[in-house]
């Protein structure tokens, strides 16, 4: 019968409990996100209309939309330049509606606070985007969700690359903490995708 080590159980102990706090984590950045994501009226995150613009122009053509030199004069005035990744994987969420419901029509509040009013939206709201969403507004908010759980998926994705590395080193050999063991160009990878994924998709 082989002795025990008290280090290889201390090793596992800690490996267990620092998935279990991965895991948390993961789990309350997409409830947060999905809060997020019913609590704020579609159209008033950050660029986000150019975004799901963005979106719909795959949904409604099949093909990357063409650049100008005038960003304004593009199939996507504002954010046709952006990579397509982001806008692809919200597909699913979009490619249910009509053909004609594949556009964004959005009716500016005149009395926006960036436009010297006094109200916080910048966008007219409709019943369309009243629990239950109709149309667009439910495409939105499916959209809304995938990035929330894409969201979640880069996490989980930085968080197993090191825990990968863990299994090639000796048991009970001292670990260094958890993203100091990624090498520079897994890092440049990582934060590439969380860009390419995040980027777009946190503003729908």
């Amino acid at each position: 019968m082989q002795p025990v080590s008290h280090r290889g159980i201390g090793a596992r102990a800690l490996s267990l409990r620092t998935g279990r706090l991965a895991a948390a984590i993961v789990a309350l950045h997409v409830s947060l996100a999905l809060a997020w994501s019913l609590a704020v009226p579609i159209g008033e995150g950050p660029d986000e209309p150019g975004h799901f613009n963005y979106a719909l122009f795959l949904a409604r053509e099949g093909r990357l939309p063409v650049q100008q030199a005038d960003p304004a004069a593009g199939d996507v005035p504002g954010e046709g330049h952006q990579p397509p990744l982001a806008y692809w994987l919200m597909q699913p969420a979009l490619r249910w509606l009509p053909e004609e419901q594949r556009v964004l029509e959005m009716g500016a509040n005149p009395r926006f606070r960036w436009n010297g009013g006094e109200e916080p939206n910048a966008f007219f709201r409709s019943s369309r985007d009243i629990w239950p969403y109709q149309g667009v507004a439910r495409a939105w908010h499916l959209a809304r969700a995938i990035s929330a759980l894409l969201g979640g998926a880069t996490i989980t994705l930085v968080e197993w690359q090191p825990n990968k590395q863990d299994h090639r080193t000796a048991v009970g050999e001292r670990q260094a903490p958890l993203f100091c063991q990624l090498s520079d160009p897994t890092v440049d990878v990582l934060q590439r995708l969380l860009e390419l994924i995040s980027g777009g998709l946190q503003r729908l």
